[in-house]
């Protein structure tokens, strides 16, 4: 389950793995590797941690992944950081409105 409120994407170099699957991106985690002894060879264990919104890449819909490895980032937040997503929950706002607006026009 993704939640409704937008975060920053996290800024961990080599660490995380954007999958793109149909029209989302899913961003990805790497939180170990392990060894498996009878094909010698390493496999890398990564966690979803949640998906980008489409139009904004620095921000992300988290999921309960997120919390697990990112609980305190939200208290480390810049004042501009906290602007951007409060901008973009406006926008978002505004756009449900219009359409709204529309649908019950055109009922």
């Amino acid at each position: 389950m993704y939640f409704n409120q937008p975060v920053l994407v996290p800024e961990i170099p080599g660490k995380l793995v954007f999958r793109k699957k149909g029209e989302s991106t899913y961003i990805l985690l790497e939180t170990g590797r392990i060894y498996d002894p009878n094909r010698k060879y390493t496999r890398v264990d990564r966690k979803i941690i949640g998906v980008q919104i489409p139009g904004r890449p620095e921000l992300m819909l988290p999921n309960e992944n997120y919390l697990e490895f990112f609980s305190k980032e939200e208290e480390k937040m810049m004042d501009e950081e906290k602007d951007l997503i409060d901008t973009y929950q406006e926008e978002r706002d505004n756009n449900f409105m219009v359409r709204d607006f529309f649908r019950s026009a055109v009922l």
